[in-house]
Formats: structure tokens, C-alpha cells, sequence
């Protein structure tokens, strides 16, 4: 939810976050498990940072890398850190392989270009997907739906509309969410983005997968 979203507070109450998570049908098995706290634990405050250390095409900073978190970090809702981490250390292990670390400057250059080719664009892709959740949650509160011109937003709806629809959106998907091949990669594939557009155009009337704002507030009130 959003920091802006107080009538949902109440979920921090154990019992209310149990009402929410049961009328959610897909993840309600959830709560069959073991408690390992009475209290529900919230992650809040949590800020999207990039650290770079070359500035207008100049190294700032020569003999130390930033990796992983230390160079960038969003939001955890969508589960890639590690993986974008791991794909950050295997740049560094790739450049470390190739470089002249007798040049300092040359080798923080040299980081800098390949962080930005083969990791950031994962960075800027959770940005992106972070910022339009964010945008539906907030529409939510007000009453409004969301939309936006951006059109990976469209194609990121659509794709999830037509994951069961069809096995290359299914591979699609997969790719993206693991971190394998980022939207750009796969969507350049001949035919797909056309086949995600149309197979998944009714997103906007989906049924939602568990209960509507008004029921939610009428659980977390009870």
C-alpha cells in the first residue's frame, strides 16, 4: 500500500491482516503455516537509491565498486534484488577478467559502462513498475482508475493478462520475472508484442482477484 493510504493502517493488527489475506483466494493458503511472530511486520520508508561514480563521463571515484544494493535498491515488492546483485557481481567478475586495473580511472570507466549496459536497465525496469503500482494504489484511495501513456505500462498489464493464454507469453513472463531476458530483449522478439497486445487487451475488465476497495475497508474496520 501507499504511505498516503491511513484508512489501511489497521492491517498492522494481526487479526485484521488475517481477514484481508483470507479474502484473497490466490495467497489465503498462506496462513495454514506456522506464525514465526504475533505481530505483523511492516517495511516502511523504503527508498529507491542509485550511487554512481563516474560524473559526466569522468570517474569521481577510483579503487572501490559499488555492487549490488550499495550501487542501487527499490523497492523488494517484486523479489529481484538478489538476482539483479548476482548479475552485478558476474559484470564485475567479467570486467575484473578484461581490465587494466593498472589504470584505476580506466577500470571505474570501464565498471560504469558495463553496469549500465548489462544491470541498470533491471534497475530502471523495477523503477518503472514500481512508480505504476504506486499510481494504481493511489488512484485506488481517491476512487479513480489508473492509466498511463507509457506504454510499457500497457504491455506489462497485457502480459500478465495473457500469461495462461498462451506458452510464449507464459516464457515470456518467466523471462521477465527471473530476471533472465529484461522487457526490452523480449519483446523485441518477432510477432510478440503484437500477440501480448491483443491477447491480453481486456485487462482493464479483469476481475479483480479478491476483494474490492470498499470490502477491503469494511474488513480492515470490523
Amino acid at each position: 500500500t501507499s504511505s498516503k493510504d491511513t484508512a489501511l493502517r489497521p492491517l498492522r493488527d494481526a487479526g485484521r491482516w488475517e481477514a484481508a489475506v483470507r479474502g484473497l483466494p490466490l495467497i489465503a493458503h498462506w496462513l495454514d503455516g506456522t506464525p514465526i511472530d504475533d505481530r505483523v511486520q511492516v517495511m516502511a520508508r523504503l527508498e529507491d537509491r542509485y550511487r554512481g561514480f563516474v560524473v559526466d563521463g569522468r570517474p569521481v571515484v577510483t579503487g572501490v565498486v559499488a555492487v549490488a544494493d550499495s550501487w542501487a535498491c527499490s523497492n523488494p515488492a517484486n523479489g529481484r534484488g538478489a538476482s539483479i546483485g548476482m548479475l552485478h557481481a558476474l559484470t564485475l567478475r567479467d570486467q575484473l577478467r578484461i581490465a587494466d586495473l593498472d589504470d584505476p580511472a580506466a577500470f571505474a570507466a570501464a565498471f560504469h559502462a558495463a553496469t549500465a549496459e548489462s544491470v541498470e536497465p533491471w534497475y530502471r525496469a523495477t523503477l518503472a513498475s514500481d512508480r505504476h503500482r504506486l499510481g494504481e494504489v493511489e488512484a485506488g484511495v481517491r476512487g479513480a482508475a489508473y492509466d498511463s501513456p507509457d506504454p510499457g505500462y500497457e504491455l506489462d498489464k497485457a502480459l500478465d493478462a495473457a500469461f495462461g493464454r498462451d506458452p510464449e507469453c507464459t516464457r515470456a513472463t518467466f523471462d521477465i520475472r527471473f530476471v533472465l531476458r529484461t522487457p526490452d530483449e523480449v519483446f523485441a522478439r518477432p510477432g510478440l508484442r503484437d500477440k501480448t497486445l491483443q491477447l491480453g487487451s481486456g485487462w482493464r475488465d479483469a476481475p479483480p482477484f479478491g476483494p474490492n476497495r470498499e470490502q477491503l475497508l469494511a474488513q480492515v474496520s470490523a
